[in-house]
Formats: structure tokens, C-alpha cells, sequence
């Protein structure tokens, strides 16, 4: 029997935007070279305060002193860009700091228990005799202390 085929959310969203790129990306397995991404901008600035809330979700981390290091090891990693990381550091630290504080005043995470942070979901199926698995990653899985519900 075949493997079944995995399809992700990402390949799907790529699918939908650009076939050549998904023909490229999914089915020739080219990806860009990475040191021809720009060091600072809103992926990066993203991915960082992603990272350093799941640090603080996930490990109980300070998320703040996890941004202090993941921008120390950038700067270490690209040399001559300390300026720029520097400045992208003060914005990550308002925005993360900006969320706990809202977290805290609202008390979204009150009465939940995390479960897990960058948790892989798939399911199963079958369509036309193929095996297919949908697979996607939640941020967060928590679950509601007062009912056991999962979120």
C-alpha cells in the first residue's frame, strides 16, 4: 500500500496563490537560499515574538529574556546588522509585553490549562481511493479547567 499523501495548510494557502510556487516548492522541492532573506521585517519581527510566546506558553520562559536571546543570536549571526535587530528588538519587546499585559488584564488564560504549544493535528481520509492526511499545527492547545473542553 502507498503512503498517503500529506497535505498541509501552508501547501494548500501556496496552492491557492501561486501554482508555479507550489510546483516548485512542494513537487521539485526548491526552496529560496536563505541568506538572500532579509535579516529584519515582519516575518522575522513575527516569528520572533511567536517564538517568544511560546517560550512563556510552552516552558514558562519570561518571554522578554527569551527576545533578548533570540535577537543576541541573531546579531551574532549577522554581523553588521546589529543596528537594525536592535531596533526591531524594541518593537518585539512592546508588542509581547503589550499582549501579556492585555492577557492579564483580560484574563483569557485564566481557567485554562496548556496543554502544549506548536501541537500537529492530522486526520485521515480517503478521496478516491487515495489515502490522504491533513496536517496542521495549533499555536496553543489549552484546555477549559471548568468543563474539559479543548481549545
Amino acid at each position: 500500500m502507498h503512503s498517503p499523501l500529506v497535505i498541509t495548510n501552508s501547501e494548500l494557502r501556496t496552492w491557492q496563490t501561486c501554482k508555479r510556487k507550489w510546483y516548485l516548492s512542494y513537487a521539485l522541492g526548491f526552496a529560496s537560499d536563505p541568506s538572500k532573506e532579509p535579516v529584519t521585517g515582519v516575518m522575522h519581527l513575527g516569528s520572533s515574538v511567536h517564538l517568544a510566546l511560546e517560550a512563556w506558553y510552552g516552558y514558562g520562559i519570561d518571554p522578554l529574556r527569551a527576545l533578548d536571546w533570540i535577537y543576541s543570536q541573531d546579531i551574532f549571526l549577522a554581523p553588521g546588522e546589529e543596528g537594525a535587530l536592535e531596533k526591531e528588538l524594541v518593537l518585539a519587546k512592546v508588542m509581547t509585553e503589550g499582549y501579556c499585559d492585555w492577557a492579564a488584564a483580560e484574563g483569557i488564560d485564566a481557567g485554562l490549562e496548556i496543554l502544549g504549544c506548536e501541537v500537529t493535528v492530522e486526520h485521515e481520509l480517503e478521496i478516491g481511493g487515495q489515502r490522504v492526511v491533513l496536517r496542521g499545527k495549533l499555536d496553543q492547545l489549552a484546555r477549559r479547567k471548568s468543563d474539559g473542553a479543548l481549545f
